[in-house]
């Protein structure tokens, strides 16, 4: 015989790892003490709800504070030190890098490096050869926009 955490009557288990007389009882329990059971789905969306609005009062004081014509942090530097070598650094508009025209060289070493590459064995059918074809002469009109 056992005694039952919600009314303290005994009974006698079906398991041994029982500690409820009934459902009602092991129901009751789970709602006087939360904390024994599952927290109920209400209670986690409300706390998510309270740490959304903390954020949310954080992000727009943050936004009010900040003038409108404020310097943006360099995003490629930690602290005083550089995260590349001089001179290496990509130039940086709303943080994203800028694409460096490269010389004519350059664009051209890249064009015949495309016309040197050969086909892969798994590309190597009819279909697989057109289409090797048309990928190799778009990539060469782009590098070649590029030297206009």
């Amino acid at each position: 015989m056992k005694e039952c955490l919600n009314c303290k009557n005994q009974y006698q288990e079906r398991r041994s790892t029982s500690k409820f007389c009934s459902n009602k009882c092991r129901a009751a329990f789970a709602r006087k003490n939360e904390k024994y059971g599952q927290e109920s789905l209400l209670s986690k969306v409300l706390l998510v709800q309270e740490e959304l609005t903390d954020t949310l009062l954080k992000i727009k004081q943050l936004v009010a504070n900040t003038p409108y014509n404020a310097p943006k942090l360099p995003v490629d530097f930690v602290g005083d030190e550089p995260l590349h070598p001089a001179n290496t650094r990509p130039i940086l508009i709303h943080n994203t890098p800028a694409k460096i025209p490269a010389s004519n060289e350059v664009i051209q070493k890249q064009i015949d490096e495309i016309k040197k590459e050969k086909i892969p064995k798994e590309r190597d059918t009819i279909n697989g050869r057109k289409a090797w074809a048309l990928d190799q002469k778009k990539r060469i009109e782009e590098l070649e926009k590029q030297i206009k």
